[in-house]
């Protein structure tokens, strides 16, 4: 079982690959205009952040990949034509013992309601199985979510459970239920031509 972070994952429409410095401004420039919708969900979410603090993350992220079992790793999204910036995707947590991995995204305001996040997050799911070995991919989602659990769902992933009082609503500070889901078998999720290096 490989532990090292893959370098790309191709599909139809998208490039999946590691954060780096250079991704910087276009980073910053998708979470500016993306904050409000992401403001309840993430502690991270600052309308004052600066393309400097951007800068300090990848320089973290950058270090963090070189580890032999990274803690977290950071993809960005992108066009595969253009090149342009639609969105992140990260492992929130690794357990490298089982192997068990949960993902996390988010998702530039401007390319929402096109199939991208769901095209991404069923490519890393594929490849968290099947270069990881990975027995268990999971998504945590606020019930308040909607776009977000629908991912999970529409990639048939089974609602395993309801967690109670597990998230807070980062703007108005309600303690709010979360959803888990969970994939252990990449034959679940729905049919995708991909390739990754």
């Amino acid at each position: 079982m490989t532990t090292k972070i893959f370098r790309i994952i191709e599909t139809e429409r998208l490039h999946i690959r590691p954060l780096v410095l250079d991704d910087a401004k276009s980073y910053y420039e998708a979470e500016l205009r993306s904050s409000d919708s992401m403001a309840p969900y993430w502690s991270w979410v600052n309308k004052n952040k600066s393309l400097r603090d951007i800068e300090d993350f990848l320089q973290y992220v950058e270090k963090v990949h070189q580890q032999d079992h990274p803690s977290a790793m950071y993809f960005g999204v992108f066009d595969k034509n253009n090149h342009q910036f639609l969105g992140c995707l990260w492992y929130a947590g690794i357990n490298w013992f089982v192997p068990r991995f949960e993902i996390a995204y988010w998702q530039d305001i401007n390319a929402c309601g096109h199939g991208y996040m769901t095209e991404a997050v069923n490519a890393l799911t594929h490849v968290t199985i099947k270069h990881y070995a990975a027995q268990r991919v999971e998504i945590k989602t606020f019930v308040t979510n909607p776009k977000s659990y629908k991912i999970a769902e529409r990639l048939n992933f089974e609602q395993e459970a309801r967690l109670e009082n597990y998230f807070i609503d980062f703007l108005t500070q309600e303690i709010l239920d979360g959803f888990l889901y969970v994939c252990c078998d990449w034959k679940r999720l729905p049919e995708l031509k991909l390739s990754w290096r």
